[in-house]
């Protein structure tokens, strides 16, 4: 049975970021880390992101009231590279889908 957790928070532009309603599962993520969460802004459910654990790119899924919301922290979020401790990848902008991975390899580590 799996343990909905909620995930520590990160702040970029004075907006406050967690996943909520969290599922991870180490035993069956391959290359990538296998995590179903909802994704919050500043309290605000904004989406559902989820990664398979196969070595794919973070899916989001957008609540249908809020895609104008997530097009400006798109863009907000854009400001941040993905990597800031490599320098060779610094052309790698942040988005929601990487924050949101980013909130659930962060859990791991609590």
């Amino acid at each position: 049975m799996s343990k909905k957790m909620t995930s520590p928070t990160r702040t970029y532009d004075g907006v406050v970021y967690q996943l909520k309603n969290l599922t991870i599962c180490e035993e069956l993520s391959e290359e990538t880390l296998l995590f179903g969460g909802d994704l919050y802004a500043d309290g605000k459910k904004i989406g559902y992101f989820k990664n398979d654990g196969h070595g794919g790119c973070t899916d989001g899924y957008l609540e249908p009231d809020v895609r104008d919301l997530g097009a400006k922290l798109n863009e907000s979020l854009g400001k941040y590279p993905t990597f800031p401790e490599e320098e060779k990848l610094q052309n790698v902008r942040l988005n929601l889908e990487d924050l949101a991975e980013m909130l659930a390899y962060d859990t791991l580590a609590f």
